[in-house]
């Protein structure tokens, strides 16, 4: 259960591949690489995607997010708070960028999130069903206030 946690930010990464090694280290593959990654120990090191027996470089330490930031993230070029729970103080400061009525594009870009994870969270907190809405039609550029207040332009 503990790795499941420690491991959740590469699980829910769709480019990610993820397997457990005869109770040893798991093996992370992302696009033409592939890592040893032991959770008891927070340590890794790329190894060879077709033979995971042929270790690369050295070896390196610390936490799964250490991992996914230096390794995955900034590979993709995706927000800094991608994968990350969000916490309390998240919330607090998503609301106040709400009341603030910044746009859902600008409120990602200053809680280092996805227009995606931005609606979702707000949707989940209001109760609403922003399930439909496409941000890839300028969507984003709206406020919450905007989509809540306009029939028209609400997804529900």
């Amino acid at each position: 259960m503990i790795d499941r946690l420690k491991l959740s930010v590469l699980r829910k990464h769709p480019d990610v591949a993820l397997r457990h090694l005869d109770e040893g280290p798991y093996l992370v593959q992302y696009e033409d690489k592939a890592w040893l990654f032991w959770t008891a120990s927070s340590r890794w090191i790329e190894v060879d995607p077709e033979n995971s027996e042929d270790r690369i470089g050295d070896m390196h330490y610390g936490p799964v997010a250490v991992f996914y930031e230096k390794n995955i993230r900034k590979e993709k070029g995706l927000p800094k708070n991608h994968g990350k729970l969000w916490v309390e103080e998240d919330i607090e400061s998503l609301y106040e960028l709400i009341d603030k009525d910044e746009s859902i594009q600008r409120i990602a870009e200053k809680m280092g999130r996805s227009a995606s994870s931005v609606i979702a969270k707000t949707g989940s907190l209001f109760g609403y069903d922003f399930s439909h809405l496409n941000t890839s039609r300028g969507m984003d550029k709206l406020t919450f206030n905007e989509l809540m207040s306009d029939p028209e332009k609400s997804p529900c």
